[in-house]
């Protein structure tokens, strides 16, 4: 990240001075690249496992007048900073932009969300739990929360045109249950309600198929035509206080008249008009057999052992880990990897000077030579760890240790020891890692040697004989 920046910072400072001026290499220039890359061929040996060419992705890139006002003004900062001046985002955030104005309406919005869901006594955090008792209908679930969320904040503003609400339980008489759904089932306008999952079942998919079995054995006598719309929607019961089933709830034209027990639309569009708001109690009632859903969440979340959970998860990490299986090899082997790439495209720097050209060989050993020492081994075999124990310490506990594979049963216990025995990291080999340096067998060590990569398989017979 710093290096980007840093690139960034001085493509700011030298972009409106140099951007237009382009520069050719000059003969000498190429004379060096020249004579670097019969240098490198000289050294390859005849033994040299080459990887090949890697080609590069240096499609020319352009600036968009977009990126180019960014970098300018980039660059108005840095000399106001070194000037001692303070950007004018850090004295109050006056000047926001169109985009930034427009995610904080966004997220004003969203503050304004929760705040209507607080006042209807659901915190943010019972509102993401509502996965925990779901099962495998978690996204349906999750959607029709926030479906009857918005409608409630609609409904806050205005509502035009008539909707019935029944309230239900199926603690309630089935002939009752029955007859609601036949009503809701005729009128488009209608919902009906549950509050929250009936006791014994264990998430929302089993309510769900409950629910439809009893539409389906309507259906099948004739009944019903369509199904009515059923919602498990616990935040329509605390919104209108429902504490008994059946209830009713009908709006029309932002007026809202309330009714427990059950009685007709229009009987209820009278009162409206006669401008009650509470009914009272119409006919029996019963009271409601589910729990509240966020009342079962709470519960079933402090059942939940956390830890237990935790450490299986902990557990089942290596059993699933996709472990790089290099098989020992009987006898020896040492072969060499040259790391150049070769250009594909000449690759200008901001200051039209070229950094590389097409065609050009480099070897990054050239530019910064390294002292590589890696040790691969299988540490689930006893004789490659003892082996490999002993090339780090002969080190002088330099080497980078890195492991094929460890014991799956125990595996972070085993990366903990090793760990802590050699006292630096055991890192455990990754798919890119070996391609990179083209392993084929363990235990093996990589070191430079030159402007190569020295790669030397250990044969079976010296891990196997001694770990001196």
């Amino acid at each position: 990240m710093r290096f980007g920046k840093a690139l960034i910072a001085l493509a700011c400072m030298s972009l409106s001075v140099n951007a237009q001026q382009a520069f050719e290499l000059t003969p000498e220039e190429k004379a060096m690249y020249e004579a670097q890359k019969r240098q490198i061929d000289a050294k390859q040996k005849q033994n040299t496992f080459a990887t090949g060419a890697v080609p590069l992705n240096t499609e020319e890139y352009k600036l968009s007048e977009t990126d180019r006002d960014l970098m300018l003004r980039a660059q108005k900062r840095l000399l106001d900073i070194t000037n001692g001046e303070i950007p004018q985002v850090a004295k109050g955030l006056e000047n926001i932009t169109e985009t930034t104005s427009e995610q904080a309406k966004k997220y004003n919005q969203e503050a304004q969300n929760i705040e209507k869901r607080t006042q209807f006594g659901i915190s943010q955090d019972q509102y993401k739990a509502l996965e925990i008792i779901a099962g495998d209908d978690s996204q349906d679930l999750i959607q029709q929360m926030k479906q009857a969320e918005q409608q409630i904040i609609e409904e806050q503003v205005v509502e035009d045109g008539e909707k019935v609400k029944y309230f239900i339980s199926y603690s309630m008489p089935a002939r009752i249950v029955d007859e609601i759904l036949i009503s809701a089932a005729k009128n488009k306008n209608a919902e009906v309600l549950i509050r929250g999952l009936m006791d014994g079942m264990d998430n929302v998919g089993q309510m769900i198929r409950f629910v439809d079995s009893i539409n389906l054995r309507l259906h099948e006598q004739g009944k019903i035509e369509k199904y009515p719309n059923v919602q498990l929607a616990p935040i329509e019961f605390m919104k209108y206080d429902i504490a008994r089933a059946p209830s009713m709830v009908l709006t029309e034209n932002g007026e809202v008249i309330k009714a427990q027990g059950l009685t007709t639309i229009e009987d209820l569009k009278r009162r409206l008009d006669e401008g009650v708001s509470d009914a009272g109690i119409l006919s029996e009632t019963y009271p409601i057999g589910e729990k509240l859903l966020f009342d079962e969440i709470e519960e079933r979340i402090a059942k939940v052992d956390w830890e237990s959970k935790k450490q299986k998860a902990i557990d089942r990490y290596w059993n699933n880990f996709s472990f790089i299986d290099l098989p020992p090899q009987q006898e020896s082997e040492v072969y060499y990897i040259d790391p150049s790439i070769v250009m594909t495209k000449d690759i200008p720097a901001y200051n039209g000077k070229l950094l590389a050209y097409a065609g050009q060989r480099v070897n990054p050993l050239e530019l910064l030579p390294l002292n590589l020492n890696m040790i691969f081994f299988d540490a689930t075999n006893e004789d490659q760890l003892k082996w490999a124990l002993g090339q780090f310490y002969k080190s002088g506990s330099t080497a980078t240790m890195i492991a094929t594979k460890l014991d799956r049963t125990d595996g972070w216990k085993q990366l903990e020891e090793i760990t802590n025995k050699i006292g630096v990291q055991l890192y455990v080999l990754r798919q890119e890692v070996a391609q990179r340096f083209a392993l084929r067998n363990t235990p093996s060590k990589v070191t430079t040697e030159g402007v190569l990569l020295k790669v030397e398989i250990i044969g079976q017979s010296e891990w196997e004989k001694g770990h001196d």
